[in-house]
């Protein structure tokens, strides 16, 4: 959609814009281990659903219970939060046909 508007604008300055805006908490970065950053305009605390086989990812805004890190003892780290991220199919790729 940028492209859109400024053809000429690098996809670098967009993604340093999109950082920018995470650290001053404008919006959420989302990154997870083996796929590529993704940013969340939705700034409350929430988690995500991820389709498995597109990519695809839901915003899940009702309140799911995330585990009390305070007791949770690692070797080596001090444990400073959680998030909670589901795997499953979106409608498009679970549908037969």
């Amino acid at each position: 959609m940028v492209r859109q508007r400024l053809p000429r604008i690098s996809l670098g300055t967009v993604y340093r814009n999109l950082d920018l805006l995470a650290e001053q908490g404008e919006i959420l970065k989302i990154e997870s281990t083996g796929n590529s950053k993704r940013f969340d305009g939705a700034t409350r605390l929430h988690h995500h659903v991820r389709c498995q086989k597109c990519g695809r990812m839901a915003d899940i805004m009702h309140a799911v219970p995330i585990p009390d890190t305070r007791h949770i003892m690692l070797p080596g780290f001090t444990i400073t939060g959680a998030r909670l991220e589901f795997d499953g199919l979106c409608d498009a790729c679970a549908s037969p046909g």
